[in-house]
């Protein structure tokens, strides 16, 4: 997701408001960038009968199932908790903005164009979440120190998507059925994917880094996606780790555009395994792959397409 700062809200009031039936209820639109989003939007506003919690400047509040909200904003907060919620049919299902050391945890995501989104958020964590038929699963842009464990984001647009971000780490994720890619990581530094799923992704790939540096991809699974298992482009000084790519439509790993990347222990059977010749100072130790490697031309990912439909 790549943000846009043409258009701003914030300083509107929202009173007894009812959404009903349609297909994103609620949106304060602030193209992310220079948006305060100091709105006052209190809970007589509802969503489908279930009220809007639109929290600026608070700490140490939980919101858990006893709240039966219909959609979260938390703005400039602090240790908030956010569990046991069902989150239908808006923009975005939970938007942090600005706010740090919070949580997430086993809340149900779906029909949004966003399920979850941290932006401009640090140390945060989200575990045991579902989001599923959003046009993104769980979105990270601007952000740092986050931590992703055991959610599942199957048949969205994209499943896990991470932007200009330092320090990610999806650990023990699922991200199967998905229309682009499962994972995509760009222009972010330092991460760690570990022990992820990313199979039968429709149209990208299982998990694709572009632009991205100084991260750790270990055992992942990536099966049966559309193009590669594991992409990166444009790519340099990762470390990728008895990771299996097997069936997949185009390449088990690909790197493209990529350089000083090292591979160790990766499994790759059952399709083509690109290691193209325009990655340079590349290093690859253990890896079991096909003997049958072709120059196929780079398929570039598809992260753009789908954040258009935002």
């Amino acid at each position: 997701m790549t943000p846009d700062d043409s258009e701003l809200a914030s300083n509107n009031t929202l009173i007894n408001n009812t959404m009903v039936n349609n297909t994103y209820n609620f949106e304060i639109y602030t193209g992310y960038e220079n948006a305060s989003m100091q709105n006052n939007i209190d809970t007589t506003n509802t969503v489908n009968g279930k009220p809007i919690y639109y929290l600026v400047n608070v700490s140490d509040v939980t919101l858990n199932s006893a709240s039966n909200a219909g959609a979260i904003y938390c703005i400039n907060c602090q240790n908030m908790t956010i569990k046991d919620q069902v989150l239908q049919n808006n923009s975005l299902g939970i938007a942090l903005f600005n706010t740090s050391n919070s949580r997430f945890n086993s809340n149900i995501l779906s029909n949004n164009a966003v399920g979850v989104i941290l932006f401009n958020s640090d140390n945060n964590t989200g575990l045991n979440n579902i989001a599923v038929n959003n046009m993104f699963g769980i979105a990270i842009v601007e952000s740092t120190d986050n931590y992703l464990s055991n959610n599942v984001a199957n048949s969205n647009g994209i499943g896990f998507d991470v932007h200009e971000s330092t320090n990610t780490e999806l650990n023990n994720n699922t991200a199967n059925n998905n229309k682009a890619n499962g994972v995509a990581l760009s222009s972010s530094i330092q991460n760690k994917v570990n022990g992820n799923i990313a199979n039968y992704n429709l149209y990208g790939d299982g998990i694709n880094l572009f632009n991205c540096s100084n991260s750790l991809l270990n055992n992942n699974i990536a099966n049966s996606n559309r193009y590669a298992g594991i992409d990166l482009g444009s790519s340099r000084d990762n470390v990728l780790t008895d990771n299996i790519a097997n069936s997949n439509g185009k390449h088990g790993f690909e790197l493209a555009g990529s350089n000083n990347n090292t591979l160790r222990g990766n499994i790759g059977n059952s399709d083509v395994d690109h290691l193209p010749d325009d990655s340079p100072n590349r290093t690859s130790t253990n890896e079991t792959k096909d003997q049958s490697i072709e120059n196929k031309s780079f398929i570039s990912s598809l992260i753009s397409a789908v954040a258009s439909w935002v």
